[in-house]
């Protein structure tokens, strides 16, 4: 703290110089001024003091002390509007300081070299993957059912037996499939060999 007070008050100084010389000035010259009174009322205090406490009646006590009394309150006095003078010049230089202060923070931000953002010649630029579709297989064994649906579109619609032909409205479109093909006739049992048919004729006598 002692090594970097000194130089934090010179920051400070040239900050306030920059920023208002006269009220800098006169800023230095109340403080002094304040400085002085004070120790001139400590010393009138105590010459006060001294007079009122030597032997005699209370009126000749008062009458040595009078000087020393009327000096300290126009000491006083003085003090008290030095105070009040400070106390403006301050509100007047304080945030001139802190513009200065933030300018020179500014100037030197702007001052710091940046990351270059262009690529130098001689890099090469990496492209990113780029996700390929997808397509379906299909698989060679064709006992295997396809997983996706046949493209080829389905025979029109005049060529169908007329018992297959489909009623329902989208039959005006050429990609309907229609109900199918008709369903096979159930096959008729044929009787074994070696019985007889039970429709054959009965054995003559």
């Amino acid at each position: 703290m002692a090594r970097t007070l000194p130089r934090l008050a010179r920051i400070a100084l040239s900050l306030a110089w920059q920023a208002d010389r006269a009220a800098l000035l006169l800023l230095i010259a109340l403080q002094l001024a304040t400085g002085a009174l004070t120790a001139a009322g400590l010393h009138l205090t105590r010459t006060a003091l001294a007079a009122a406490l030597t032997a005699g009646t209370p009126l000749e006590r008062l009458d040595r002390a009078e000087l020393a009394l009327l000096a300290l309150a126009a000491v006083a006095a003085a003090r008290a509007w030095a105070a009040a003078k400070i106390h403006a010049t301050t509100a007047r230089l304080g945030p001139r300081v802190d513009g200065q202060a933030e300018l020179a923070y500014l100037d030197a931000a702007t001052r710091v070299p940046s990351p270059p953002t262009t690529t130098p010649p001689g890099a090469t630029t990496q492209k990113p993957p780029t996700a390929q579709p997808r397509t379906p297989t299909r698989s060679s064994n064709p006992s295997s059912p396809s997983p996706a649906r046949s493209s080829a579109s389905p025979p029109p619609e005049a060529s169908w037996p007329p018992s297959t032909r489909c009623c329902c409205p989208c039959c005006s479109s050429p990609s309907c499939p229609g109900p199918g093909p008709p369903p096979a006739p159930p096959k008729q049992p044929t009787a074994p060999t070696g019985t007889p048919s039970a429709t054959a004729a009965p054995a003559t006598s």
